[in-house]
């Protein structure tokens, strides 16, 4: 058999045995450095015994000239890993660094089985059904770096459940239902953990008090209903934060990011928030993108929220529900961002005068697809920086008060290289005079999508005068 993989051409020797219904497959690699047995259909051990243990004497000499394996045991039925696993592998035991155990069924492992794997370091247990994890399972395991136990009906963490894992450094699990203490989670080595498929009730504080050296944190297909501010103390060193941990919360905790000093992108879009107040985003002191759009954020009204945010370039707040104006200074404390996105929120003076103090490295303004009937150019007058500034999908026009002061806009926008007008409610005369006025300035208005509708002036829709 031939595969095509990132390293090449690999040719792989296979010899399959099937005892009954359990059949077992040995593979090499090309070279004969990593082996395979795989078996599925196991239902109870002698038959696995003699299939495993046929595949690998019938394909003894790949296997004596093997360094490494993987054991591969899937869609199976036995409710109990048991010593009956380890029986034909006694060529080989020492030698495999990998074992996949998934969809098997399994209700209980025994204690010290995994240990035997004296080199092991990745374990799949994921879709079985175990109930609860004690330390005892992974004695001896101090070589695994990669564990999942995704998708079991796990009820119960045992304390330090993990602490002999003392090189563990990815874990994917399930809680089933409830929480799971800051002592289940008891690993100084780990550095990626994901909660599959789970169902919890709440996080105390100081949570991932004892994993000091997470990456990463994520959610995949869970729910947390309740969090403290003290969930996340400790995680100095956290990269990355799944925003599934607010998802059905509608809040995030006054403080709860105030340990997280190495994240630089934060995403709460799309999590349903219902407000954003001083303190919310505390320690976030070296985000450089903060994405809160598409949420319920209706009123602003706190100067100092921004604060802690010293080093962000980019700021999304599009489709937020903002109600209404946003606070004069709001943004004075952000001097280096340069990308911002108010856009499609349901206000016409989301943004007045003094509102955007303080953004003098701004090159980027979205504040389309809102209900603006016309923009007060002072109100952006000191945006000296910004090259880029987008109006689209309004109820602008040069007709109806108040008026889009568009030669003003021009004058103190002395950067500004593109201007977005179109869908807006210009008449074409007018609008004709303003595009001249623009291309005076070097300042680009071609619309991403050019009507072909008449009337139109460069591809930009209006109505003929009456």
């Amino acid at each position: 058999m031939l595969y095509l993989t990132s390293a090449g051409l690999i040719l792989l020797c296979t010899f399959s045995v099937a005892i009954a219904d359990t059949s077992c497959n040995f593979t090499t690699s090309s070279n004969s450095s990593l082996g395979t047995l795989s078996c599925i259909s196991v239902n109870e051990s002698n038959t696995y015994s003699t299939a495993a243990n046929n595949a690998l004497l019938n394909n003894s000499s790949d296997v004596n000239r093997t360094t490494s394996f993987v054991l591969e045991i899937t869609d199976s039925n036995f409710s109990s890993l048991q010593s009956w696993i380890v029986s034909p592998l006694s060529t080989i035991l020492d030698r495999v660094i990998s074992v996949n155990l998934t969809n098997s069924s399994i209700e209980t492992i025994d204690n010290n089985i995994l240990s035997q794997f004296v080199s092991l370091q990745t374990v799949d247990l994921s879709w079985n059904q175990i109930k609860s994890i004690n330390a005892s399972i992974f004695q001896g395991c101090g070589n695994l770096t990669t564990l999942s136990l995704a998708n079991n009906p796990i009820i119960a963490y045992e304390n330090n459940s993990f602490g002999n894992l003392t090189n563990l450094k990815t874990l994917n699990l399930t809680v089933f239902v409830g929480n799971i203490s800051a002592e289940s989670l008891n690993s100084t080595s780990l550095e990626k953990l994901n909660f599959v498929s789970s169902n919890i009730t709440w996080f105390n504080d100081n949570n991932f008090i004892f994993v000091p050296n997470l990456t990463e944190l994520r959610f995949d297909n869970s729910t947390v209903n309740n969090n403290t501010n003290s969930t996340l103390n400790g995680l100095t060193k956290l990269v990355y934060l799944d925003k599934r941990l607010f998802r059905f919360t509608n809040d995030i905790p006054y403080g709860i990011f105030k340990d997280l000093k190495s994240v630089t992108d934060m995403d709460l879009s799309l999590i349903y928030i219902r407000g954003i107040y001083n303190g919310t985003f505390e320690g976030l002191t070296n985000v450089q993108s903060l994405n809160i759009s598409l949420n319920f954020l209706l009123n602003i009204n706190d100067v100092n929220i921004f604060t802690p945010l010293q080093n962000i370039t980019s700021l999304d707040m599009a489709g937020s529900f903002i109600l209404y104006p946003l606070p004069v200074n709001l943004f004075n404390p952000l001097k280096n961002l340069k990308q911002l996105n108010i856009s499609n929120n349901p206000t016409d003076d989301l943004v007045t005068p003094g509102v955007l103090n303080g953004l003098d490295n701004l090159e980027l303004l979205d504040m389309s697809d809102n209900l603006w009937f016309g923009i007060n150019a002072t109100a952006l007058s000191n945006l000296k920086k910004l090259r880029w500034l987008y109006l689209d999908n309004n109820f602008l026009s040069l007709t109806v008060f108040p008026q889009f002061d568009y030669k003003t806009l021009a004058d103190e926008l002395v950067s500004l290289e593109y201007i977005g007008i179109s869908d807006n409610r210009w008449q074409c005369d007018e609008l004709y005079d303003m595009l001249t006025y623009f291309k005076s300035k070097n300042i680009s208005y071609t619309p991403k999508f050019v009507s072909t509708a008449d009337p139109n002036v460069d591809g930009i829709d209006c109505t003929e005068n009456n």
